[in-house]
């Protein structure tokens, strides 16, 4: 029922009454506190500042707010209410005012009553948590009636920062010429409340931009955690390396661009590297660190390769302007053909393929599921050992459970892909190269290869299972937690199809031979390993440098030249020389021509190989060109 003008004036006259009363009491408290003692440790409770008068002030505020809004023109807003009141709304925003600033001094009073009371933190503890929640309810409603700079001059009184900063970037023009002085009169705890309304708004760039002298407030804010994914920029700026790569290795997975994942690896990869010497680059903690980032790149260039394929079938089919649900009915139609009997696993591949065309990152196990449900080509069977890889490369941001039924999964579809039936039906009719060379054709083989290229069952053998070790035996329940957004009908569709599958395993193994084949694939790709690993081993030091700088001997045409006392065909002409013309070959090894002596002095590239100095590698470097030097003029 609306208010009459009458009711609004008893209640002017009521909070007037209240507010004498409450304001002679905290002001004869203050004159006479250090004559009665009223400053001791703990304090005696006042009635002014008891939890009935707190809740009592919030009644009576929240009643002027209501007497305010039926003295105002119905049409009235904002700066409106402030220019053009009546005289009775004028004097209700006036006791408004006074009435918020008495809320908020009665419940700071009764907090610092509470905090010095032996007994009294779980009451503070309520109690704080309550106001901190009250305050903007009670600040905001100034602004609505006109009182702007009442309700920031409030905040700022009381340190309702969070307040303060919408305030100011909502309801003011000059928000950030008014920063530098709040920053210097309030410090860190509005700082991190302006740095939160950057990141509550999205307004990034501005918190990253912030001027130098804030640089350690942000760090220490960033600090905090939570905010790994823009933290790492601000570490790069203050040229924090090490803190940026260890940010970027937690948070990139995290990200929902596939394209940022990749920018986000790559810089983090390279900040690592140069927190690095030349000579650690190889050191085994350096490298294991470094496998961190090449692992998450190697998961996005696999998606990028899907991609890839995708894009290219819509282009020669015509497809390419299409909407995304378009391009999805089209690829289903050329990459899921051998699930089209399977319901569950149709739809799972329409959502993986939708957010690989539009760049969403898939998790591992999807990506994998993806891989090994995919429609293949003779030249593409490597992605069966790729999704093994990724696979495991992942296998610790995955729970336990989900890897290991995502691991039987991969193992399942890569036997299930042969027809091996047909493959032992051939035997009889092949000689042994034939049927060897029919085995390397298989999807099985491939994975064995790959695998043991990336040193998969190397680092754990439990990643290379055995034929009856790869059944899907995972629960209904289990299954609803994998597939999170999956209804109940959904969930049963896939366990039917995952089902499906133990009996096509269960076929193969009661058609063929099948332990006798995946043994002598086994044995075959580790013999291709080994031989290898042997012609790897048999390549001389030059051959492998000439591999790595074949760059630089394409645009010089220039030799390697390795200095080696021990194994140099010329190891007597090098003992006979002036031992000053030596290089430390554990030191440096140089490229340079052949032909001429003095072209090669200025083509002259040193290497750090170990823990020399600039120094010496100078020195080294001069020891060179003398020794070119003499041989050119010889």
């Amino acid at each position: 029922m609306p208010q009459t003008a009458e009711h609004s004036i008893s209640v002017l006259e009521a909070n007037r009454i209240v507010l004498m009363i409450l304001e002679a009491s905290d002001r004869a408290r203050k004159e006479h506190s250090r004559a009665y003692n009223l400053v001791a440790e703990p304090r005696i409770e006042a009635w002014s500042e008891t939890a009935d008068v707190l809740g009592f002030g919030r009644d009576i505020a929240e009643l002027a707010e209501t007497s305010v809004a039926t003295t105002m023109p119905a049409d009235a807003t904002g700066a409106e209410l402030a220019k053009q009141p009546t005289r009775l709304a004028q004097a209700l925003l006036q006791q408004l005012c006074d009435l918020v600033n008495l809320f908020f001094r009665v419940a700071n009073q009764r907090m610092h009553l509470l905090a010095s009371l032996p007994q009294g933190e779980r009451d503070f503890a309520a109690l704080q948590e309550r106001y901190f929640d009250a305050r903007p309810c009670v600040i905001k409603p100034l602004v609505e009636f006109g009182r702007l700079n009442a309700a920031i001059l409030v905040a700022e009184r009381y340190r309702d920062f969070k307040t303060l900063v919408e305030l100011v970037f909502t309801h003011t023009t000059d928000a950030k010429e008014r920063i530098p002085g709040y920053m210097s009169a309030f410090g860190e705890p509005f700082a991190f409340e302006l740095f939160s309304h950057y990141i509550r708004t999205d307004d990034r760039r501005t918190l990253l931009e912030m001027e130098d002298r804030y640089s350690e407030l942000l760090q220490r804010f960033l600090g905090q955690g939570g905010h790994d994914d823009i933290a790492w920029i601000h570490d790069l700026r203050l040229r924090l390396f090490g803190d940026a790569s260890a940010k970027i290795l937690l948070s990139a997975s995290q990200n929902d661009d596939i394209s940022w994942q990749k920018t986000m690896l790559s810089i983090g990869k390279l900040a690592y590297m140069a927190t690095l010497r030349p000579f650690q680059l190889s050191d085994d903690a350096a490298q294991i660190e470094i496998a961190k980032f090449d692992e998450q790149l190697d998961t996005v260039a696999m998606q990028e390769h899907l991609v890839s394929q995708c894009r290219q079938l819509l282009e020669e089919g015509g497809e390419i302007a299409s909407s995304v649900a378009e391009q999805v009915a089209f690829l289903m139609q050329k990459l899921a053909t051998r699930i089209a009997d399977k319901p569950a696993f149709s739809k799972n591949m329409r959502d993986w393929l939708g957010k690989l065309l539009q760049g969403i990152p898939l998790p591992a196990d999807d990506l994998a599921e993806y891989i090994t449900l995919k429609d293949y080509t003779d030249d593409e069977l490597d992605d069966y050992g790729r999704a093994l890889v990724i696979l495991v490369m992942n296998a610790d941001q995955l729970p336990e459970a989900r890897f290991n039924a995502a691991l039987r999964t991969v193992w399942r579809r890569v036997i299930l892909h042969d027809n091996w039936a047909k493959i032992e039906a051939k035997m009889s009719k092949s000689s042994d190269e034939q049927m060897a060379e029919r085995l390397r054709q298989t999807a099985l083989h491939h994975v064995f290869v790959i695998a043991d290229g990336e040193g998969i069952f190397d680092n754990d053998r439990a990643m290379l299972l055995r034929p009856r070790e790869v059944y899907f035996s995972v629960a209904q329940e289990e299954l609803a937690l994998r597939f999170s957004g999956a209804n109940q009908e959904q969930v049963d569709a896939l366990w039917l199809d995952y089902s499906a599958e133990n009996e096509q395993l269960e076929n193969v193994f009661n058609t063929c031979h099948f332990d006798a084949f995946y043994q002598e694939v086994a044995r075959l790709a580790e013999v291709e390993d080994a031989v290898a690993a042997a012609e790897a081993a048999d390549s001389s030091p030059t051959e492998l440098q000439r591999d790595m700088f074949m760059p630089v001997l394409e645009t010089t045409g220039a030799d390697i030249v390795e200095v080696d006392t021990a194994e140099s065909a010329h190891a007597d002409e090098y003992d006979n020389e002036d031992p000053s013309m030596r290089v430390d070959e554990e030191s440096v090894m140089f490229i340079g021509t052949a032909t001429d002596a003095t072209s090669a002095a200025s083509e002259v590239e040193v290497i750090q190989l170990d823990d020399t100095t600039d120094e010496d590698i100078a020195a080294g470097m001069s020891d060179v060109e003398e020794t070119m030097s003499v041989g050119s003029s010889a």
